[in-house]
């Protein structure tokens, strides 16, 4: 009930996920992979709430919109909380307000780094969020596949829930085709962008993954932070691995 609460205002924002689940789980995960400074507060409690917030393709109206309203096309607002990059000052800010409804709270966000650090990958793998993937760097979910970008982890002073199972491979085939790629890249220094893209789109290569592909807007922002594609009506540049993505 208490995460349900949140969803609503955060939905309208463009912000979907918020994944209710036990801190305990994550905290022993973490501990398990040798960094236990990643742990996250249980205030006290043997069963601890934990939310993970993210966004797939539905942010991008209600971001870029903002944006238009706001006046950041030339930068987000200034502040002691303010972020440099107009997604993160968005997301963050609509992340704190949800947070803050429900009372006491420890909330990381992907962006931290230092002992505010959190690992959001595993984070999603033990929240029964998505499936994460070993070399790719990625987590894929069952319906959206890897069209999602995950935003915070929370804990609450709340009783916990228990913790779904783990996500099988949504797209197993697409291994011997992102292997390769990850081998082909070890070692590389610079690496194009529209590579990454490639690897996405093989790994939501199944239906309902195919249809929450990002923009091409989005996905140039996403990669580049080319402030270009907040514009109305931007067009990504041919030739363009991102408009084979999203014509898929």
């Amino acid at each position: 009930v208490a995460v349900q609460s949140m969803r609503g205002p955060l939905a309208a924002a463009g912000i979907t996920i918020a994944h209710a689940f036990s801190i305990q789980a994550y905290n022993a995960a973490v501990a398990e992979s040798g960094h236990p400074e990643w742990a996250l507060a249980e205030h006290g409690r043997p069963a601890t709430l934990g939310v993970l917030f993210g966004t797939t393709a539905e942010v991008w109206g209600p971001f870029v919109a903002h944006v238009g309203a706001h006046g950041w096309l030339a930068g987000p607002r200034l502040g002691a909380d303010a972020h440099p990059d107009p997604f993160y000052e968005y997301v963050d800010g609509h992340v704190r307000a949800a947070a803050a409804s429900l009372g006491t709270h420890d909330v990381r966000f992907v962006h931290d780094s230092g002992s505010r650090f959190a690992h959001m990958l595993l984070a999603a793998e033990v929240a029964g969020l998505a499936y994460r993937h070993p070399t790719a760097f990625l987590c894929v979910h069952p319906v959206v596949g890897p069209w999602l970008t995950l935003a915070a982890i929370a804990s609450f002073d709340l009783p916990g829930v228990d913790t779904p199972q783990s996500v099988p491979h949504p797209c197993p085939q697409a291994d011997p085709e992102i292997d390769a790629r990850m081998a082909a890249l070890r070692g590389s220094t610079r690496v194009p962008w529209t590579e990454w893209v490639r690897m996405r789109a093989r790994l939501g290569d199944f239906p309902t993954a195919r249809q929450h592909a990002y923009s091409p807007a989005q996905l140039v922002y996403h990669y580049t932070g080319n402030r270009a594609a907040l514009q109305p009506g931007f067009i990504a540049p041919p030739p363009s691995d991102v408009g084979l993505v999203c014509s898929a």
